[in-house]
């Protein structure tokens, strides 16, 4: 009986070990947004917007599907964002959208801003990458030209790799960099830096270069 308890005590310790190295990915839920009991909800702070009544987190995987359009009007902090319809950000450069792995914009997804004025904070979030556990964060922009990305402010703490073949990439406020590589794949858009780009480690390769 002792031996018995002894392996399950060591099993536990093995499970908890375990747990704790995997990565927490595994674990991320997959929040969608629904637009609520009537379908016709756009505020990505409404939890009944969601699948399950509830907001991804930062362990969350946010899917925007087709047909929605979800105005991000607080900050918000998720594992992975996948945007098959609308995202529009509601507000202005002091707004966050914190994303711990993958961006990725599906053929006909968009990031839409209202505000003419490509050079204006208006409506444009900061964005801020993290990267986590080393990985790299990967803006799949496979959609047209009206699916061009458009930043303000953007930090990047990791490797960035877009993956653009179509639309281009902008980033209107700062570029900071904290030590990760920015690599842009070959395609048909630009990139575009305004001239605050700033880092304290940064390699930018055109063209995957």
């Amino acid at each position: 009986i002792m031996k018995a308890k002894h392996r399950m005590s060591l099993f536990g310790i093995f499970l908890i070990v375990l747990m704790s190295l995997s990565d927490m990915s595994i674990f991320a839920a997959t929040r969608t947004f629904d637009g609520g009991p009537g379908g016709t909800g756009t505020e990505w702070k409404t939890a009944a917007n969601w699948s399950s009544d509830t907001k991804p987190t930062s362990t969350d995987d946010a899917v925007i599907p087709v047909g929605f359009t979800v105005k991000v009007d607080e900050d918000a902090n998720v594992n992975n964002l996948t945007v098959a319809g609308v995202l529009e950000p509601n507000g202005s450069s002091s707004r966050v959208m914190t994303i711990e792995r993958d961006l990725t914009v599906s053929a006909g997804g968009e990031i839409h801003y209202t505000d003419s004025d490509l050079g204006s904070s208006t409506g444009r979030m900061s964005w801020v990458f993290n990267g986590v556990d080393g990985g790299t964060n990967f803006i799949n922009n496979t959609g047209g030209a009206s699916s061009d990305l458009q930043f303000y402010n953007v930090t990047l703490d990791g490797d960035m790799i877009t993956t653009a073949t179509k639309g281009s990439f902008y980033i209107y406020g700062s570029f900071t960099s904290t030590g990760g590589n920015f690599t842009a794949a070959d395609g048909d858009g630009i990139i575009y830096f305004n001239e605050d780009a700033s880092s304290t480690s940064q390699t930018i390769t055109p063209n995957g270069a």
